[in-house]
């Protein structure tokens, strides 16, 4: 519990490379808005509940709602990472 200020940015950390690689992928294979953010909610909700149960999650986080703290959070890390990966694709 002492801790927990520390998980929290490694989740963060977690979090935000995760949605920076989702964006890649996304615009890369040029997957449209909505399944995009489709694709980034469900990697995101997979993503959580497999950290609770890899992790000793009693000890590390406070509640099950830390967990799924900050999926919206990196969202617009996912949207530029998505939009940048696009137009070096398929504009330049």
């Amino acid at each position: 519990m002492h801790n927990h200020k520390h998980n929290m940015q490694i989740l963060t950390s977690t979090r935000t490379v995760v949605a920076i690689l989702i964006g890649i992928f996304c615009g890369i294979i040029n997957i449209s808005q909505i399944s995009a953010v489709g694709l980034y909610a469900l990697i995101q909700l997979i993503l959580s509940p497999l950290i609770w149960l890899t992790t000793n999650s009693a000890n590390n986080f406070v509640s099950k709602g830390d967990i799924f703290s900050g999926i919206t959070g990196s969202l617009l890390m996912f949207v530029c990472s998505w939009m940048i990966s696009y137009n070096l694709v398929y504009t330049l």
